[in-house]
């Protein structure tokens, strides 16, 4: 397995937004419903925040070390996708997120805007 670079600073040049950070988690299509983006955001939330999905309590304050206090979670939308394309938002409020805005035609999924 290969990790990518995320999580990664949220605006990385402004120090008031040194807290933030942007997740973007990627699953092969071939391993959808296997649990392993739910153990991989479960892992992932406890190294930057300390807390379990599920839950709005810390479960380690010593990982506060790293800095998060607010993690984002980016997701492109594919509503042509099952569930309109919404399962994957779906999938992160189930862990705790909340939308707080979206951004249209922003990004590029397969091969559409």
């Amino acid at each position: 397995m290969q990790l990518g670079r995320y999580p990664g600073r949220c605006r990385p040049a402004k120090l008031g937004d040194k807290p933030t950070v942007e997740l973007s988690l990627h699953c092969d299509s071939n391993h959808n419903s296997k649990c392993i983006g739910s153990l991989l955001l479960k892992e992932v939330l406890y190294v930057l925040r300390g807390w379990e999905p599920g839950t709005d309590s810390g479960v380690n304050s010593d990982l506060d070390k790293v800095g998060a206090k607010t993690v984002l979670a980016a997701m492109a939308v594919d509503e042509t996708g099952p569930g309109s394309g919404l399962t994957l938002k779906r999938f992160y409020e189930r862990a705790v997120f909340e939308q707080a805005g979206r951004l249209k035609r922003v990004g590029y999924k397969f091969g559409r805007c």
